[in-house]
């Protein structure tokens, strides 16, 4: 049985509860939110991940590196419509 590697489900202070402000609040260049984003969506894709290659290390890898293109890409990001 896979364990998720978080479970926090924290979400910081002042941040929007909808992916869609989460989204925009990254896009304007808060890194609290793509923050937030991460824990609302890593235990899921860790464990889709784990189902698929059954390989964890690998896993927590590809997410990382999901994570940090999204960062380096933040400027690039078109406007959230839903």
């Amino acid at each position: 049985d896979v364990q998720p590697i978080n479970r926090l489900g924290v979400q910081p202070q002042g941040m929007p509860q909808d992916e869609k402000g989460l989204w925009i609040s990254f896009a304007q260049g808060s890194k609290a939110a793509l923050n937030a984003i991460y824990q609302r969506h890593v235990d899921l894709l860790y464990n889709y991940g784990c189902q698929l290659c059954g390989e964890p290390e690998l896993v927590k890898d590809c997410i990382q590196e999901v994570f940090v293109a999204v960062l380096r890409n933040q400027p690039n990001l078109c406007k959230v419509v839903s």
